[in-house]
């Protein structure tokens, strides 16, 4: 969500201290890391996050206050 744009996909795996190497090892193996470029992108897309996540917060207490009005909503 942090890019904006569905150009580039970013992630994040969280774990216990259990998991944690083993999920290190399987991300080495795959080769599943950050180019210059995405990280370049997910830049640009933090620059735009403020603004987004306005219009998401007015669309979404629109979306509410229609719903509330609406007669086949009980609650």
């Amino acid at each position: 969500y942090i890019v904006g744009h569905s150009d580039v996909m970013k992630g994040v795996a969280v774990a216990n201290k259990k998991y944690c190497q083993t999920i290190r090892e399987h991300y080495y193996l795959l080769g599943q890391c950050t180019s210059a470029d995405e990280a370049y992108l997910a830049l640009r897309g933090l620059r735009t996050m403020g603004v987004r996540l306005n219009k998401h917060e007015k669309a979404a207490i629109e979306v509410a206050k229609r719903l509330q009005q609406h007669e086949l909503v009980d609650h």
